[in-house]
């Protein structure tokens, strides 16, 4: 497995030619460019920000809080929408690339990888603004963020191996990916707190890594109620098999590569 970081690493350059080149084509004759990546995610935030507080409760609901609660779930999910977006064409939209230079296919998965990190981290500031702005949480739990978050880009980056090897031999999951992904956002607290899961289905509910990880986010940026100790060992556990198994089925795919594309 670490042969395949090494090349990563030695092929640092070129990813960052291809990242570059990718994201001058994506905003070609684009009249906002790359501001798309930022206006999407927060559209969704609005979206939900009107049910939430003007449909469902009435006006009731504290304004401000629900907001920020809204967009830190929307936003932060926009990284794993980017990077399974990303990584679905990496391996058979550079097969020109794969069949003329003697690399490792894992270094287009990267470079789409830190294109969507790129793109994603300015929704990020932006989140960051408005938290500060509108009295957002400080305090110590706020120290653990940065943590929580490395935790969530290796579990996108588990992911884009996974999706960028299955999309080389299905070819559906263009079409898949946004139904899994609309799935796996409701399925998980993304712009709802844990807490309105009965208790005694939190645990349960929890064993979905990204239920998990939200869980943190929110405990983390929000100052939710959660015993941290139960939903970090199950995205560690996730992560630690997911990684494995991901790499696992990058070598059986890759000895087949050359032949599907």
């Amino acid at each position: 497995m670490m042969h395949l970081y090494t090349e990563i690493w030695r092929r640092r350059d070129l990813i960052d030619y291809m990242v570059d080149g990718q994201q001058r084509a994506a905003v070609f004759k684009s009249l906002l460019g790359g501001l798309w990546h930022v206006l999407v995610p927060l559209a969704q935030t609005g979206i939900y920000y009107f049910l939430v507080v003007v449909v469902f409760s009435g006006g009731q609901a504290r304004a401000s809080e629900t907001f920020i609660a809204i967009m830190m779930g929307v936003l932060h999910y926009a990284l794993l929408y980017n990077v399974a977006g990303f990584a679905q064409p990496a391996i058979y939209g550079n097969a020109s690339l794969l069949l003329q230079i003697k690399m490792e296919p894992i270094v287009l998965i990267a470079a789409g990888f830190a294109r969507s990190l790129r793109v994603w981290r300015v929704g990020l500031y932006i989140y960051f603004v408005f938290f500060f702005a509108l009295g957002g949480t400080i305090g110590v739990r706020l120290l653990a963020y940065p943590f929580i978050l490395a935790l969530f880009v290796l579990l996108c980056w588990t992911i884009s191996v996974f999706v960028a090897t299955a999309a080389v031999f299905i070819r559906d999951m263009e079409r898949l990916l946004p139904i899994l992904l609309q799935i796996l956002m409701y399925a998980a607290p993304v712009i709802y707190s844990i807490d309105f899961y009965p208790e005694r289905y939190q645990s349960l509910l929890l064993l979905n890594p990204l239920a998990s990880i939200f869980a943190l986010f929110h405990w983390s940026l929000l100052g939710s109620e959660l015993d941290v100790l139960y939903p970090l060992v199950v995205v560690i556990v996730w992560i630690l098999i997911g990684l494995v198994l991901a790499h696992l089925f990058y070598e059986w795919g890759r000895r087949r590569f050359t032949k599907v594309l």
